[in-house]
């Protein structure tokens, strides 16, 4: 059998490495979006695109980890929630706005 500290000390490094993972996954997001050759609109769009992913992540790290700051978590990823939303929104206000002065 399994101690219980072993156990509980071999889940606090799977819990390091999984942020780890998830960290290296949004900064090689962000390195391709800005290193790929795109034009100004998108660039732009490679921008507002990091921000679901990053929620997505957040939200698969919320739903697997199980700890004392499982809270903290929770608000975290609620305040990334509406982040996306206020970026894809402003997003869309910003294409809406451009496609009115298109002649």
């Amino acid at each position: 059998m399994v101690a219980k500290g072993e156990s509980s000390a071999a889940q606090s490094v799977q819990k390091d490495w999984s942020v780890g993972l998830i960290c290296g996954i949004i900064i090689m997001s962000i390195v391709y979006m800005r290193c790929t050759p795109a034009t100004e609109n998108e660039t732009l769009l490679h921008i507002v695109l990091v921000t679901p992913i990053v929620t997505v992540l957040l939200a698969a790290y919320l739903f697997v980890y199980r700890g004392s700051n499982s809270r903290t978590a929770r608000a975290v990823f609620i305040v990334f929630v509406l982040l996306s939303l206020l970026v894809l929104a402003g997003f869309m206000y910003i294409v809406a706005l451009g496609s009115a002065f298109r002649n």
